[in-house]
């Protein structure tokens, strides 16, 4: 992720938002919500229900500032993500605009609401 917002913002970009390839129901006002939000705080999240988020977006300001201090030290793939995220934005002094919940499909039972759903 952190490599991804850099790119974007070496070619620049004066925002970037980068999502999950498991969410069936995203949206693009969601995605405009994301970078409408990017004009208030320099972080977006979307936050999941497993502890994670399904979403996040820097401001290039944001991006130079944290360094990548932002996603060190994380204990990725746990319920734990969003916590330790937003920690590190507030050592930045950062306040987050948040997103609304959603799940994302980590496992096969992620599914079930899906499932059928054509």
């Amino acid at each position: 992720m952190q490599r991804q917002l850099g790119r974007a913002v070496r070619a620049g970009a004066r925002a970037a938002v980068l999502v999950g390839s498991d969410l069936p129901g995203l949206s693009v006002q969601q995605i405009q919500q994301a970078f409408s939000a990017l004009h208030h705080a320099p972080l977006v999240l979307g936050p999941a229900c497993d502890g994670g988020y399904w979403l996040v977006g820097l401001t290039a300001a944001g991006q130079r500032q944290q360094r990548g201090r932002l996603f060190s030290g994380i204990g990725w793939g746990g319920s734990e993500v969003l916590q330790q995220t937003l920690q590190r934005a507030a050592a930045l002094q950062w306040s987050p605009q948040l997103l609304r919940w959603q799940s994302d499909l980590d496992r096969i039972d992620d599914m079930a609401p899906w499932h059928g759903a054509a």
